[in-house]
């Protein structure tokens, strides 16, 4: 009731706001011939009185239109007028590339980001028709973008069958680090603080790292041509497990200056399962009321910029602090906290991590986050500054990051004489990591026809450990690197891209040898050499790693068809180890296995060819393929191990291995606008990999997924009242995966269904809000999901889901 209440004074206090209609036109000009976006282009919409000049990024919107034709007017000097008609039904991107005249200007001024390599994807912050609760779920509208799931919350990106730190995630320029060697760890990302998210595939990411096989580059809002302020408010919910989320977003730009601030939160119970029990190894494993016991959890999000610029200088500083509690699901009862809580002789210390009073209640709410638990805290501080010039630019990224994550559960022995903790006897690991970054990267020729960007990086790494429970030891780590990338380009249709970076890390991990553990084998018997073997539960590594990374790539635009383009990339990468993969040695409660490194493992060396071809007649017909291999001379990947001779936990033991390995397949994504009201849509995936060393494939590789959609879209041309509508349905198919790697179990493939409607209603000719609603797995079909860390145990994923979004725009 509390909640119903606070949605209606929410929304009751936001009609008050004057909010504006919801479709958008937005873009970014380019030059046709080098492909650098333009600053200063004059862009307005015919026979009306709108219009602007292209950012500093060569982008430009125009928000809360009516869905109907317009005709985009684009001048700048120097290039040839071009004019752009649109139909609009939602929002449309567009992409904008002037003809240079034959006779070039003395001078023509370009200020902007440009990149060698072509984004495969964007996602918006404001995705009107779909949109979705956190961040990590909007990207899976992209074709061969899953995600690895535990739970109903946290999720990590899985891009063409790779994760973890293969995957690089840049907010406002630094690459953000949060204990990704876990799935169990989720992206910190508020997805009201970001304007876009373009996801990259493929070899052209070298000033993002060498190590880097596929990126997600995070954009923030920032200066625009002019003074504004605007900004928006959210409601959201969820029936499947009570989701309960509102946040809300200002920006205000004032002469010099440019402000920011993001909050949101979210409240959610154990999530519904479309059954009530599972097997596991000939094990049944009860779901109370046909939930996943202890999955509920809580999170909230804040941030703030200050923007300043001033002549050739523009600098943005923003503090951001996310914070996350979930439930984790405990196969064994005997340590569970959900069902037992805490003891009553138990006297526990209150810290911001430890909501004593959230422990359990014996209630039916399911709302409750009992032990076993995860807490994590992600604080960060980045500045991103620019300093231009008619021969130069300069940009430099700096940022502090510390990520708090701690993980509760009661004290047990794992073996006989195991010492207790003297304080905090709930908490059974403990990390902190700080990590200090910089990037700065020089541009040469912008706009010209051969193009310069030299890059450097640096990194540092502390990690420091503690509880109960013994993982991951303590390490320092510092890693950097440089680069040359530089743009050719041949003709007005021919554009060659190459570009050439060494990396160099150095990792220092400090060892632990367990006495306790080792008087304890040494009572039941066994060996020196095996006593030694399990008490040594981390060695001293002190390495250094160092090596290139190359690509090289060509795009074509032919001049008879505008419309079509064509790509080829490629490229040698290299990436070291990372701390999990030399040096883990303990349970890893999430994933339900015991993890352990391999101090001896080189550095990964891979090759990739990837080729691309995009056809896009918007608001007609627009079609992606996409198809790639990869080599890998030494691919880290983890595998199940042998059975040990000690046994000292019930997880199944996994140990980090090398060996050759290839991966290939591709994306497809189609879309086909009928009669200006109705869309189709398809787009699928596919991964295939083997282990060329013992012929298998490799594990963890997600399976052939296709989505089919059909949506109705209608602008009624009303002043006020209802303005805007679409209705959808879509087809998930996920096939069978019967390409699994040792002591993986194949999972059976599965047909989803979902709908969804939207609409905008305008109370007056300056007041409108934006409803959607969705249904998600609507016959409530049981199903696993290869990428789970739950599917070891047959759990399904979460039954039939309603959602609902009220967003509420607003301007001064």
């Amino acid at each position: 009731m509390k909640k119903i209440l606070f949605v209606l004074f929410f929304s009751v206090v936001y009609l008050q706001l004057a909010a504006q209609p919801a479709c958008a036109i937005s873009g970014k000009v380019t030059d046709r011939n080098t492909g650098a976006p333009i600053a200063g282009v004059a862009v307005s919409i015919m026979n009306t009185s709108l219009g602007e000049l292209t950012d500093s990024a060569g982008f430009f919107s125009f928000c809360h239109l009516n869905a109907k034709e317009y005709a985009l007017f684009v001048n700048y000097a120097g290039y040839e007028t071009d004019t752009v008609h649109v139909t609009l039904h939602n929002d449309t991107v567009l992409n904008i590339r002037l003809k240079p005249l034959s006779v070039e200007l003395e001078e023509v001024e370009v200020s902007a980001e440009s990149r060698t390599f072509s984004g495969t994807g964007i996602v918006k912050a404001i995705n009107y028709d779909n949109p979705s609760t956190s961040f990590n779920k909007m990207l899976g509208v992209l074709p061969g973008v899953t995600t690895m799931n535990i739970g109903g919350s946290i999720s990590k990106p899985v891009i063409r069958g790779l994760s973890a730190n293969r995957v690089a995630v840049l907010n406002r320029g630094i690459s953000q680090q949060n204990q990704q060697w876990g799935a169990d760890h989720g992206i910190d990302i508020n997805q009201l603080d970001m304007h876009n998210a373009s996801v990259y595939k493929g070899p052209n990411t070298l000033l993002l790292g060498s190590g880097t096989a596929a990126a997600i580059d995070i954009q923030p809002y920032g200066f625009e041509n002019e003074d504004y302020f605007k900004g928006e408010a959210q409601l959201w919910g969820a029936s499947n497990n009570g989701l309960f989320g509102a946040g809300a977003t200002a920006r205000l730009q004032k002469d010099k200056w440019f402000f920011q601030g993001t909050y949101d939160y979210k409240d959610y119970a154990d999530y519904r399962l479309p059954a009530g029990n599972v097997d596991y190894e000939s094990q049944e494993i009860a779901l109370p009321d046909k939930r996943l016991p202890n999955s509920a959890g809580k999170e909230y999000s804040l941030s703030g910029t200050i923007g300043f610029r001033e002549g050739n200088v523009t600098s943005y500083m923003n503090v951001s602090d996310n914070y996350q509690k979930t439930g984790l699901f405990e196969l064994s009862e005997e340590h569970s906290g959900h069902e037992d809580g805490h003891d009553e002789e138990e006297d526990h210390d209150e810290e911001e991590d430890h909501d004593h009073d959230h422990d359990h209640d014996m209630d039916n709410s399911h709302g409750n986050t009992g032990l076993p638990y995860a807490a994590a805290n992600h604080f960060s501080i980045t500045n991103n500054t620019g300093w231009k010039t008619s021969s130069f630019r300069l940009s430099v990224n700096t940022g502090y990051q510390y990520n708090h994550r701690r993980e509760y559960e009661h004290f047990h022995e794992h073996y006989e004489g195991q010492a207790e903790p003297v304080a905090d006897d709930d908490i059974a690991v403990d990390f902190k990591l700080k990590t200090y970054s910089s990037d700065a990267r020089l541009y040469l020729d912008e706009g010209k026809k051969w193009a310069k960007i030299i890059g450097a990086s640096v990194e540092y790494q502390q990690n420091r450990v503690g509880g109960f429970e013994y993982f991951l030891p303590e390490y320092n780590r510092i890693s950097g690197g440089a680069s040359f990338v530089n743009t050719f380009m041949f003709t007005g249709e021919w554009q060659l891209s190459a570009g050439v970076r060494y990396d160099f890390g150095k990792m220092d991990i400090t060892g632990f040898y367990d006495n306790a553990l080792a008087v304890y084998l040494e009572d039941q018997g066994f060996e020196p050499a095996v006593v030694k073997q399990y008490a040594q539960r981390a060695y001293d590594v002190d390495r250094n790693f160092g090596n290139w990374s190359a690509s090289v790539g060509f795009e074509y635009h032919p001049e008879s068809n505008s419309n079509l383009r064509y790509a080829a990339n490629l490229a040698k990468s290299f990436r070291f180890p990372s701390a999990n993969e030399l040096a883990a040695n303990g349970v890893h409660h999430a994933a339900f296995r015991y993890e352990t490194g391999n101090p001896d493992l080189k550095a990964e060396n891979g090759y990739t060819l990837d080729l691309s071809i995009n056809y896009d007649n918007r608001p007609g017909l627009s079609l992606e393929f996409s198809p790639f291999i990869n080599y890998y001379s030494n691919f880290i990947f983890l595998q199940s191990a042998d059975e040990t001779p000690v046994s000292l936990y019930d997880e199944k033991p996994y140990h980090y291995s090398q060996a050759k390995a290839v991966s290939g397949g591709g994306e497809y994504k189609a879309a086909w606008l009928l009669l200006n009201r109705i869309e189709l849509s398809t787009m699928g995936s596919l991964v295939l990999n083997k282990n060329l060393d013992d012929h298998n494939p490799l594990p963890f590789t997600p399976p052939f997924t296709m989505t089919n959609g059909i949506k109705y879209l209608k602008n009624t041309e009303k002043k006020t009242g209802l303005t805007y509508y679409q209705l959808s349905v879509s087809h998930q198919w996920y096939a069978r995966q019967s390409r699994v790697g040792s002591d993986e179990k194949e999972t059976p493939g599965a047909n989803l269904f979902h709908a969804g409607a939207g609409f905008d209603y305008r109370f007056t000719p300056k007041f409108a809000i934006n409803f959607n609603l969705q249904v998600q797995n609507m016959f409530n079909t049981r199903y696993l999901n290869h990428m789970s860390l739950y599917r070891r145990l047959n759990i399904p994923e979460p039954g039939r889901n309603i959602q609902v979004f009220l967003r509420i725009p607003f301007n001064g």
